[in-house]
Parts: C-alpha cells; sequence; structure tokens
C-alpha cells in the first residue's frame, strides 16, 4: 500500500508471494486463535507501539544489509532472536544471535547467505521465555538485569550509531580513499612517464571450461586451441596501455580487447560464426575483474567471452588491437584448463 492507503487493505489483484503462512500454520495443527498475521501498512507509531509489546522478535534471516526491524526493538527493549550472520551478528546485543548451520548460495546471487539452525533458534525462544516468565513474575535480579541490558544497548547505540561517530567513520573512509586513490594514481604516472611495461599484463586460459580466476593480471586472454603469440612484447604493451586507458580523450577505459589472427595458411580467423556467436579461433582478452563477476554464474569459456562482448558493447569498452598479432596452428590441441604463465607466448 502507498502511504496515502495507509493502514487500506490491499487490492483484490495484490496476490502474496512466498510461504503462505496460514496454510503452513493449519498443517502443523497450531490453533488460529494462537497467532496473528498482519499484513497491513501502519503508521510508525503503531509499529514501535507494536514493538514494544512484543515479548520476542524473531529475526533469523539468512541475510541481512543492516536490519533496521532487530535494532529498533533492542532499543524499546524488547529481545531479538537472529541469526550470526553479517549486520545481525554484530547488532544483537540484547536478546540471542544463534550459529548459523552452514552458509549456502543460490545461482545468481553474488553473496553466500547463511542456513539457520532451527533447534538452536528453538532453544533461543526457550531461554527467552524464561526470561520473559521471570520479569512477568515480577523477579528483581531479572528485572535488573534486563534494565541494564537496555541501558547498555541505548549506550552502544550512541556511540556507534549517532550522528557524529557515523560521520566520523565515513570521513575516515573517505580520507582512506582518496589516499589509496593519489597513490594509484602516482603509480599510473610513473608508468605513463615511461615505456609501457612489456610482461605480465595477462594470464592465459584455455579449455572448454575456465578455471576459477586465481591470478593478479589486469587481463585474462582467452586462447583458442593452437594459438600463438607472435610479438607477446607488443601485447602486453598494448594490454597495459588500455588498462591504463593511455589513448585517453574521455573514452571509458577498454573491458574487451579483440586480437585479430590468422591461420597457418595466411586466412584470417572469423570474427563470429554463423549464429552470431564469437568464433571459438578467435583470442579475446577480458578484464581479469569482469572473469571473476561472470564465474558467479558461469564457467563455459564461449558463454563468459560472449557475455563480456555484449556487457562491452553496451558500454563502449570493446578495442580491436592491430593485426599480426597472433596465429592459430590449427590441429594443436591444448589439454590443460588451468592458466599459463602470463608471459607465455604460445600454447
Amino acid at each position: 500500500a502507498l502511504e496515502k492507503n495507509m493502514d487500506a487493505d490491499a487490492p483484490a489483484a495484490a496476490m502474496p508471494i512466498g510461504v503462505m503462512h496460514r496454510l503452513t500454520l493449519h498443517e502443523l495443527g497450531l490453533p488460529s486463535d494462537a497467532y496473528t498475521i498482519d499484513i497491513a501498512r501502519h503508521a510508525p507509531e503503531v509499529v514501535a507501539a507494536y514493538k514494544k509489546r512484543a515479548a520476542v522478535c524473531l529475526h533469523p534471516s539468512k541475510v541481512e544489509g543492516f536490519g533496521m526491524n532487530v535494532m529498533e526493538c533492542q532499543i524499546v527493549g524488547t529481545p531479538v532472536v537472529t541469526t550470526n550472520y553479517t549486520a545481525m551478528g554484530d547488532f544483537t546485543k540484547l536478546g540471542r544471535s544463534v550459529p548459523h548451520r552452514q552458509t549456502i548460495r543460490n545461482p545468481g546471487f553474488l553473496y553466500e547467505m547463511a542456513l539457520p539452525d532451527v533447534g538452536g533458534i528453538a532453544d533461543a525462544i526457550g531461554d527467552l521465555y524464561q526470561e520473559h516468565m521471570a520479569l512477568k513474575r515480577g523477579d528483581e535480579e531479572s528485572l535488573m538485569r534486563r534494565d541494564t541490558e537496555v541501558a547498555e544497548f541505548n549506550e552502544w547505540i550512541d556511540s556507534t550509531c549517532s550522528p557524529a561517530a557515523v560521520g566520523k567513520k565515513f570521513k575516515s573512509l573517505l580520507l582512506r580513499s582518496y589516499s589509496e586513490f593519489a597513490e594509484r594514481l602516482a603509480s599510473k604516472q610513473v608508468l605513463l612517464s615511461s615505456n609501457p611495461p612489456t610482461s605480465g599484463a595477462y594470464a592465459i586460459v584455455s579449455g572448454y571450461h575456465t578455471p576459477i580466476v586465481d591470478w593478479d593480471t589486469p587481463w585474462t586472454l582467452f586462447a583458442p586451441d593452437g594459438l600463438k603469440i607472435v610479438d607477446p612484447t607488443m601485447l602486453n604493451s598494448l594490454a597495459w596501455m588500455m588498462h591504463l586507458n593511455i589513448e585517453g580523450g574521455g573514452q571509458p577505459a577498454p573491458t574487451v580487447l579483440v586480437v585479430p589472427a590468422k591461420y597457418e595458411n595466411g586466412r584470417d580467423v572469423p570474427a563470429m560464426n554463423a549464429d552470431n556467436s564469437i568464433h571459438e579461433d578467435l583470442p579475446i582478452l577480458v578484464r581479469t575483474f569482469m572473469v571473476t563477476a561472470f564465474q558467479q554464474q558461469m564457467s563455459r569459456r564461449k558463454s563468459l567471452i560472449q557475455s563480456a562482448i555484449q556487457n562491452s558493447q553496451q558500454t563502449g569498452t570493446t578495442r580491436k588491437l592491430p593485426d599480426g598479432l597472433a596465429i592459430i596452428k590449427k590441429g594443436q590441441q591444448n589439454k590443460s584448463a588451468r592458466h599459463y604463465n602470463k608471459n607465455m607466448g604460445e600454447l
């Protein structure tokens, strides 16, 4: 619901997404009068009242960027049960942060998630239930401990998340970023003051599946079988120039370099196949950070190349290198799927 529809029921066409909680609780045998499911959007003061009246906040997510709900419940004195992972583990001071069973990763996601420990969560709820009952009985020791925990959490909030504290951290981060940028710029100027390096610009990979990146060269050369780099010194120099964006003119730094090649009989290696995919005999240089990113979703050499080129075409960062740098010797196949010495000229 929009802000202007505060507390209004959702329209009939708004379908729920995810687990059907009412059906699940019914199948588990929980009486309908033992719980309330509220999907309405309430005013902030109503939400705050709900959080303050709650005995516990159950928030065992798989992953959280920050978790404002966890913070807000503790501020009003409501203990939380969270998964001890990412921000939740850092911000849980009043309540229990339950260790996760293991980490999991879904296809298409760049980050890992936690698998919550259901048994551990149940134990944590049981512990907090005992504390809750002690508070209801008016147990002085429990009351004093809860007051102390709430006071300590609010002191932590003031010292960690206040505008002054956050501003100080941002200032430190910005100063460090500026310093590191200045160092990189100075290093680049040193390189630009002389001829580009003639080695170390790329690592060579081949095979049907590309090995997982564990090299630190700025470029990765996807090499077809039988590739011979005619002039490795020149190719390294050109790759360094493109990496340092020496061509200038306000152009974005290249991310894909097409290396024209010829077969031994002098015939040019085609750029494209009949289906408009990149020809399998064409050497391609791709920025290594892009290879790392794409490997979260794919490993086949041809898929990585195709994705990199599509991305670079959208951003205008594809460049074609001069002719005469590579020859393809047909019939010579490379049996390894590992990367090779970054200075090697022939596979």
